[in-house]
């Protein structure tokens, strides 16, 4: 089994509770993993929050962002930008590829610091 940081029942407490996305990865995780696998829930990184973070020592580094989202409330709009529609306006957000990758570049200068 995975080790969760933090763990289930302090995730349980936190004043922003995971998605239905998230839990469903979190326990997907914890169950599928075995304990060379550290898995961290929505980790402080330098200014940024990615949702999980997956780390199996001398092996890998996984950086993911779960999205919940009703997919046809967004379109691809280019340069790393989604439009986003709630019914009565839309907005542009950063992708979640382009999050990711800024997520991977500060994990990296964190390491490497």
């Amino acid at each position: 089994m995975a080790v969760i940081y933090p763990d289930i029942e302090n995730i349980q407490r936190l004043k922003v509770p995971p998605t239905p996305g998230e839990w469903d990865l979190i326990n997907f995780l914890k169950d599928h993993l075995d304990d060379a696998y550290e898995v961290f829930f929505n980790p402080y990184l330098d200014g940024d929050r990615p949702d999980i973070i997956i780390l199996k020592e001398h092996c890998s580094a996984f950086i993911i962002e779960v999205k919940d989202w009703d997919l046809k409330s967004y379109k691809i709009a280019g340069n790393n930008k989604w439009e986003v529609f709630d019914g009565s306006k839309s907005s542009s957000r950063a992708s979640p590829q382009s999050q990711t990758f800024r997520y991977k570049k500060t994990f990296t200068i964190c390491i490497y610091q």
